[in-house]
């Protein structure tokens, strides 16, 4: 089933397929970077053969591949703002992996328990500074002008209206969606797909499930979603940063 095939289709946990798909599409952009990088540095060292990035040299293929290799786990590692490293033990512990020459043994227990305390360290710290973070944007737009507030907390602002009837929670609601977080940062925007989604309302993220039955076609709607409306602070979303508040803008072209 290829990508636009799959847009059709949503699992039954009442979570979209949206967010699987932009993920898989996140990382074909992140092969897509590393492969690009490593071709542009190729090329490059056939014209230049001291060319180098930083400390590394990438005179050749194998440098250049390896830089590409080095780059795109780096992207992983900050999406998932794993980012407090210390990148000496980095390389001490790859060269562990391939050539065991630092002593260590790291089965597979020892490293899911060291992984889980440092995760939950950097979790920890992170979820604080998000939870502020997501009260202070919350607090601005509930003071902007035209932002309303429903009784769950929701915030919402009309940026165009609709016409006709507002979809029920049995509808299938045909949609644009632009996901940024307190920062300005895009998440996700499924104009990226060009073609608009179609999103079952009772499988919609939390939020957004009340947002749309607010809503008529020819909408355009942003809302503003408390994090604890949101994907709070265990998102099964991978890059989705624990305890955020997020904002949505929903355009509506029709309902099913």
């Amino acid at each position: 089933m290829n990508i636009k095939e799959s847009k059709q289709h949503y699992i039954s946990n009442k979570i979209l397929l949206l967010p699987l798909i932009l993920i898989n599409m996140k990382k074909i952009k992140i092969v897509w970077a590393a492969i690009s990088i490593a071709l542009v540095f190729t090329v490059g060292s056939c014209d230049k053969k001291n060319k180098s990035t930083g400390n590394a040299d990438l005179s050749t293929l194998k440098d250049s591949f390896s830089f590409a290799a080095g780059f795109n786990y780096g992207l992983q590692l900050k999406e998932r703002e794993l980012t407090d490293l210390n990148f000496d033990a980095l390389i001490a512990g790859m060269k562990e992996a391939f050539f065991k020459d630092s002593g260590w043994i790291i089965t597979p227990d020892l490293y899911e328990d060291i992984v889980k305390r440092h995760l939950a360290i950097v979790q920890e710290a992170s979820s604080e500074k998000n939870i502020k973070e997501s009260a202070d944007f919350i607090s601005k737009k509930s003071s902007e002008k035209g932002v309303q507030k429903t009784e769950t907390g929701l915030l919402w602002k009309v940026i165009k209206e609709g016409e006709g009837a507002n979809p029920n929670i049995t509808d299938t609601v045909v949609i644009h969606l632009r996901v940024e977080l307190p920062d300005g940062k895009v998440f996700e925007d499924t104009k990226d797909m060009v073609d608009p989604i179609e999103v079952p309302v009772s499988a919609a993220w939390p939020g957004m499930v009340e947002g749309l039955q607010m809503m008529r076609p020819g909408a355009i709607y942003e809302f503003y979603v408390p994090y604890e409306l949101g994907f709070g602070k265990n998102p099964q979303l991978r890059g989705m940063p624990p305890n955020k508040a997020l904002m949505y803008r929903i355009e509506m072209f029709d309902i099913k």
